[in-house]
């Protein structure tokens, strides 16, 4: 039967026109009508708008849940850190107001705690409301009751604070999607934290944020929660971002001083530095750079691989935008802040507190910028001071200003420019040792390297060194990976190697740890592989390429010659450096072997994508290749980027450790004095010479003994094969000669080894406004076997 159209008298009910034909009103009868009429045309008037969603305003929304202590499972030391981090950047940059936000945390968070708050912010998020939603904690799998799960068969859960105690089930995917498939706006965003592979972990503070699978089935045939099927998955009404797949495990670990998820972290420093046009999926591909940068800091050849579920159309929009809302968008680009920012409360003398700014990484010695109140642009050249943080009390910071004199606002705001330099001692757990055993070794890793700090089972470790029968066994910080095996008594030749695996962690750390929070560029790298049927792809997972050593009868190829793409949105300098498996720093790119109009001096255009080298054939533009010889093992290369050819040089003369005859081959160096003058050729460059960061990286360090570094052999133009007395670690074949580069008479020798975080800064005042070099540096890994 053919469906009648139904007009607005279907709101109030059906009326018979024969009866209002039929009516001959009095006067007194048509004033009452013509009053009752204008009440129902207002009323009516009044209620469309919020019935249809026209003109209503746009709230702000937020419900972060973060569970570290469960009943009885497993705590997670950064979920509370995660939820600090997001509700600090959600006010300071994303116009999110206090009265909006809606925190569940541990105790708070049970089943029916999380479950009334998924439904409060559903029923009080409008049509026009921005929604941002955040779960951090524990993740795990139950049996797939409504054959929605194909592939496995398990559903995924979130778990309770009460998760796993009796009568207590999970919350299920199923549960969740219904109660959000209810969510009147497409400006939501979701975010889980967590992971339901249910893999343990060997580790001593990188914990898997998972449990194993809940098999207590009939719990949840008690639900009956079977909607999920009919939900299609591309029909979400909001984002929806998770730490790993559902096979993996996300990580819960220390990042940048302070424990947190991995995942959790690696977002919320893309949103605090990417531009506020960017799309969702620039974002996620910023998580992803990030992710990749503290991968290897955890002795990681991989990492799990973070999942962005929307439309197509949606991730090309920005992150909380939605469809057809160009003015909107424009208005918060204008609105809001362009980074993250805290309050600044003047103290005695030349003091300030930095209010709840360790969210934001206010350690001991990181360095933050100062501007006035209602700054929004946060340029490094207007700042009115910058300040070194000396002490940490709460969430608070005690930072010393520079200039002493310089004004401060009580209402002022302070960005982070520098994070807190990278320790020096590198922290090592023994588990099952023998005492006896324990105490030889070390010893002779004390006299090996003099800076390993043996730490206890619930301090944070970089490595573990784990004793079974056949001898011990060195693994990465979550346990979960074997970096290598010694005899049950190691000699020197067995400490040696141990050294030269903490030597190349250290060294990539501290080149790792080299950022710039206040950056305005964005600059991309991605490794070249060889991907199904032979065809090059750039890769963009979470795993390490895998490379092969390449021998001299070997043709190059993609799986024994480095090829990178990089692409950078402003003009730049581009620096490539490389930290082999034996902690060698080797300056790649620009080289002496590279053809003088290729990239000179790396210089690259803003939105162009290059292609380094850009040929594995002889007689390519570049003028050489980067082959793989030996270390075997895990190398890091960081991309740096700069606005000034003078900021580059410093940068390429301090990685490659002064050497006075210029960049014409791979130099290497194991001294971390470069690495923290570098530090300090950095933030001096971002704060105009007003700070002078002390670091005790700085110190001298015994170090392993190297490998002597030798001159390549210079191949023919039409030569193919890598020649035999080719270094060790990434080596050069030049294909036409090229001009080498001067040292920079004005890098400085080093600086001061007495230095520690209490000196005294040497400040020198500077007028505000005098231009900045802008930098920025990203990362990847790649794994070279034999």
């Amino acid at each position: 039967m053919k469906q009648q159209p139904i007009d607005y008298l279907t709101i109030t009910g059906r009326i018979d026109k024969r009866f209002i034909m039929k009516m001959r009103p009095s006067f007194p009868t048509l004033v009452l009508l013509l009053i009752v009429g204008m009440f129902l045309g207002h009323t009516l008037m009044a209620t469309l708008p919020a019935a249809f969603g026209a003109g209503a305003p746009s709230v702000r929304r937020a419900l972060l849940i973060g569970i570290g202590k469960y009943q009885v499972l497993p705590r997670l030391p950064g979920s509370k850190n995660d939820i600090d981090l997001v509700h600090q950047v959600l006010v300071s940059r994303y116009g999110f107001s206090e009265q909006d936000i809606h925190t569940v945390m541990d105790e708070a968070a049970t089943r029916e705690g999380m479950l009334a708050a998924f439904n409060r912010i559903v029923k009080e998020a409008g049509p026009n409301d921005v929604v941002y939603i955040h779960y951090s904690g524990h993740g795990s799998q139950v049996q797939d009751l409504n054959g929605d799960e194909p592939d496995d068969q398990l559903d995924e859960t979130i778990v309770p604070a009460d998760g796993r105690t009796e009568g207590v089930p999970d919350i299920t995917d199923d549960e969740l999607e219904e109660i959000l498939s209810r969510l009147k706006t497409p400006k939501a965003v979701v975010v889980l934290d967590s992971c339901h592979s249910g893999t343990a972990t060997r580790g001593l503070e990188v914990r898997v944020r998972s449990v194993p699978k809940d098999n207590r089935v009939t719990l949840y045939k008690k639900g009956g929660v079977t909607t999920r099927a009919i939900v299609p998955v591309n029909l979400h009404p909001y984002v929806l971002f998770s730490g790993a797949a559902s096979h993996e495990e996300a990580l819960d670990g220390p990042v940048d001083g302070r424990y947190h998820g991995f995942f959790t972290h690696s977002l919320f420093k893309s949103l605090q530095s990417a531009p506020m046009g960017a799309s969702t999926s620039e974002i996620f591909s910023g998580a992803k750079q990030e992710l990749k940068r503290i991968q290897n800091q955890f002795g990681r050849t991989s990492m799990p691989e973070p999942q962005l579920e929307a439309s197509t159309e949606r991730i090309a929009l920005p992150f909380f935008a939605a469809f057809g809302e160009e003015s909107a968008i424009a208005k918060a680009q204008t609105d809001s802040a362009r980074r993250s920012w805290v309050a600044v409360q003047p103290q005695t003398g030349d003091q300030v507190m930095l209010v709840n700014a360790l969210s934001l990484g206010a350690d001991p010695g990181s360095v933050w910028g100062i501007y006035p109140e209602g700054e929004t642009a946060f340029e490094p050249a207007k700042a009115q001071a910058f300040a070194v943080v000396k002490a940490v009390k709460n969430q608070d910071a005690v930072a010393m200003i520079s200039p002493k004199r310089a004004k401060v606002s009580s209402k002022g705001r302070a960005v982070l420019v520098a994070p807190a330099p990278e320790s020096k001692a590198i922290p090592v757990a023994l588990r099952n040792v023998p005492p006896a055993q324990a105490k030889q070794l070390k010893e002779l890793l004390g006299k090996q390297m003099g800076d390993v700090k043996f730490v206890g089972d619930q301090e944070f470790a970089r490595f573990v060194v784990e004793s079974r029968g056949d001898g011990l066994h060195v693994l990465s910080a979550d346990g979960t990976k074997e970096l290598m095996a010694l005899p049950v008594k190691p000699n020197t030749q067995a400490i040696a190697s141990l050294s030269q695996v903490l030597v190349q962690s250290r060294n990539a750390s501290q080149l790792l740890n080299l950022e710039n929070p206040a950056s305005q560029m964005n600059v991309s790298v991605r490794v070249v592989q060889v991907g199904e049927r032979g065809i090059a792809v750039v890769s963009d997972k979470m795993e390490a390429p895998v490379y092969h050593i390449r021998q001299s009868n070997q043709p190059r190829s993609l799986s024994n010659s480095l090829q990178l793409e990089v692409a950078s949105d402003t003009d730049a300098y581009i620096t490539i450096v490389d930290v082999d498996a034996e902690g060698n720093v080797n300056v790649l790119f620009p080289n002496s072997y590279q053809n003088p109009r290729y990239y000179p001096d790396g210089f690259i255009n803003a939105g162009r994508t290059v292609l380094l080298p850009d040929s594995l054939q002889s007689g390519n533009q570049a003028g050489f290749h980067w082959d793989y010889a030996n270390p075997p093992g895990v190398d890091t290369i960081r991309v740096f980027a700069s606005t000034t050819p003078e900021l580059a040089q410093r940068i390429r003369q301090a990685v490659a450790g002064g050497n006075a005859q210029g960049l014409g081959s791979p130099q290497k160096t194991n001294s971390l004095a470069h690495l923290a003058s570098l530090r300090q050729e950095l933030v001096g460059s971002v704060t105009r010479g007003l700070i002078t960061v002390p670091d005790d990286s700085a110190a001298p360090v015994s170090q392993p003994a190297m490998n002597a570094v030798e001159q390549p052999q210079v191949a023919m133009v039409d030569q193919m094969s890598v020649q035999s007395s080719v270094p060790e670690g990434i080596g050069y074949i030049q294909d036409s000669p090229a001009q080498s580069f001067q040292p920079d008479p004005s890098m400085p020798g080093g600086m001061n080894t007495d230095q520690t975080v209490d000196s005294q800064m040497q400040a020198q005042a500077m007028p505000v406004g005098l231009p900045v070099s802008d930098w920025t540096a990203v990362s990847a890994t790649v794994l070279v076997q034999p």
